[in-house]
């Protein structure tokens, strides 16, 4: 079965179709073949899974024609009686019409099954290196998933996003490893989300914090000021004090003299009348 061939779990049969070309590489990503001659003498894993999609699409290509045989030999058969009855001349001249008989060949590949991968894949296999490696080291997709969300961040924003983003180009859009990699994308998204909205909490705590420290900063200036203002003020009215009481005393002193000096008249008149 699937599973004892492949060595998957339920998750990973549901998500990837063996009847799928694009499928068989992408399970093909997990094999121990892949490390095995030739492959391992291709340049790496994008080299290998390049041959392992030639093969595949040679394997449906001949899968097709035991499943369809009576077409195909009526096809055949068309072209042969169209060949006989557009014989070529011995010096033929060259157009640039195609002729019934290749136009018909052409409609005929063209109505196979298009299950390979887009013509676009071969300048993106380069990228699967980057993805076996991971895939290889969390071989479930609950594992690479989990490894997913603690992925660093300079991973998730930069390399693993373009390496998804090549992935959805490197499939075929009816593959069903779409569905895996639109969750891994919503997963990175998410996970920038939450990544923008700790920075800006983080930011906002470090705000929040250089205003407290400002303000006690100014609380201790202004309470600095406050006091030096008040030790004037008492030094002020020490200074103030200690001259109005020298003030008070003097004019004391000065009613003192002033009595006696009244008294001494007073006497002295009264020593004469009497």
């Amino acid at each position: 079965s699937k599973q004892e061939e492949m060595d998957l779990d339920d998750e990973d049969i549901s998500i990837i179709e063996k009847n799928k070309v694009a499928g068989r590489v992408f399970i093909s990503l997990t094999e121990d073949k892949l490390i095995a001659s030739p492959y391992n003498l291709l340049g790496g894993p994008a080299g290998a899974i390049a041959l392992l999609i030639k093969e595949l699409n040679s394997e449906l290509q001949a899968s097709t024609s035991l499943q369809q045989p009576e077409k195909l030999e009526n096809n055949l058969q068309t072209a042969e009686a169209i060949e006989k009855t557009h014989e070529l001349p011995d010096n033929p001249i060259s157009t640039s019409e195609e002729s019934p008989a290749n136009a018909h060949l052409s409609e005929t590949e063209e109505s196979l099954p298009n299950t390979h991968l887009p013509e676009t894949a071969s300048g993106l296999l380069r990228y699967y290196e980057l993805w076996n490696c991971h895939y290889t080291k969390w071989p479930s997709l609950n594992e690479f998933s989990d490894y997913l969300r603690d992925v660093p961040k300079d991973r998730v924003h930069h390399s693993f996003k373009i390496e998804v983003e090549v992935l959805r180009k490197l499939f075929a859009n009816e593959h069903p490893a779409q569905l895996r990699l639109i969750q891994l994308e919503s997963q990175l998204k998410m996970r920038q989300s939450a990544r923008i909205i700790k920075k800006a909490t983080r930011n906002a705590t470090k705000l929040l914090a250089k205003k407290t420290s400002v303000k006690k900063e100014l609380e201790i200036v202004e309470d600095s000021t406050i006091i030096d203002g008040y030790r004037r003020i008492n030094k002020h009215y020490d200074s103030f004090h200690e001259a109005s009481t020298q003030l008070v005393k003097r004019r004391f002193l000065a009613d003192n003299d002033h009595s006696d000096s009244n008294h001494e008249v007073d006497g002295s008149k009264r020593c004469r009348q009497q």
